[in-house]
């Protein structure tokens, strides 16, 4: 019943080359389960725990917090970017425009200079 092919369906063109290129057809043969069983990884190209010596626990806190509050600074300067040439040339507030569009260049030349800093100082630990 759910088996059966319709009358008007076309059988497959070349079944000859249906396993002639098996080997080609799954890249990524570890990745073919997408649900994989409880406690085994997601990723099995990568170890399950993660050692002491990442990249993470050796960048000072300080420094850690800093750069994430430099995310901020940046998201608000792209924003500021982004919504000053809208009000200027689609609501033609050129006032507002401006000022905002001049907040975005400010603030996202402080996030680079203060990027620059950051991986200077990264450099030199």
């Amino acid at each position: 019943m759910f088996g059966e092919s319709w009358p008007d369906e076309p059988t497959e063109p070349f079944p000859e080359y249906r396993n002639a290129f098996a080997e080609y057809a799954d890249p990524y043969p570890e990745y073919r389960d997408p649900f994989p069983e409880y406690g085994e990884s997601g990723r099995p190209d990568q170890p399950d725990e993660r050692t002491e010596d990442t990249a993470d626990t050796a960048v000072p806190p300080g420094i850690q917090t800093a750069m994430f509050a430099l995310l901020g600074v940046v998201r608000i300067g792209l924003f500021a970017l982004a919504l000053g040439p809208m009000l200027m040339f689609l609501r033609g507030d050129w006032f507002y425009g401006q000022l905002i569009t001049g907040i975005g260049v400010v603030a996202c030349t402080y996030a680079a200079h203060r990027y620059l800093v950051y991986r200077d100082l990264l450099r030199d630990l």
